[in-house]
């Protein structure tokens, strides 16, 4: 996120997928305090967030606090996103997320399918901290979708040229 002050706290992103479902697991290190989670809606709490492009261009944005609550834009999506999250006190706290390819609006997942992505955390005082795996232009925050980067279906065949499912 805009700034220059180095990341405190670290997150690690897990993607995989199947034929029904992209799959996003995060793991944020919370290294001395149990991650805020006392407000009722998940994007005023410590959280990640999953910005994905779907096939029609549109974005789709899902907020997880570190309690497992939920938020999605569009909002109609929400009931198909399945999202989980476990907290280790004083050390981590972690999501999973199953999101439906047809909420993406992908028809045909094939290996070599690019979708541009954004992974966020937000972590709140004490030590506010931003951060995403694509850089942001402070005007356009975590929605930057000009940074986003790229996950890539299948695994690519070195020298080949090509993908192929693994």
């Amino acid at each position: 996120y805009p700034g220059d002050d180095p990341l405190r706290y670290g997150t690690q992103v897990f993607v995989s997928y199947d034929n029904q479902y992209l799959y996003v697991g995060i793991s944020a290190a919370e290294t001395g305090r149990s991650p805020a989670v006392d407000a009722a809606a998940p994007y005023n709490n410590d959280r990640v967030e999953v910005y994905l492009k779907r096939g029609d261009n549109s974005i789709f944005q899902i907020v997880v606090d570190a309690k497992g609550r939920k938020f999605t834009l569009p909002l109609k999506h929400g009931k198909d996103v399945i999202a989980h999250a476990r907290i280790i006190p004083r050390e981590r706290f972690e999501v999973f997320m199953a999101i439906p390819w047809a909420v993406l609006k992908y028809r045909t997942i094939i290996p070599g399918l690019r979708i541009p992505a954004n992974f966020a955390r937000v972590r709140l005082d004490p030590g506010l901290e931003r951060s995403c795996w694509g850089p942001c232009r402070q005007d356009f925050g975590f929605r930057d979708t000009e940074n986003f980067g790229l996950i890539y279906i299948g695994r690519a065949v070195p020298g080949m040229g090509c993908f192929e499912e693994f």
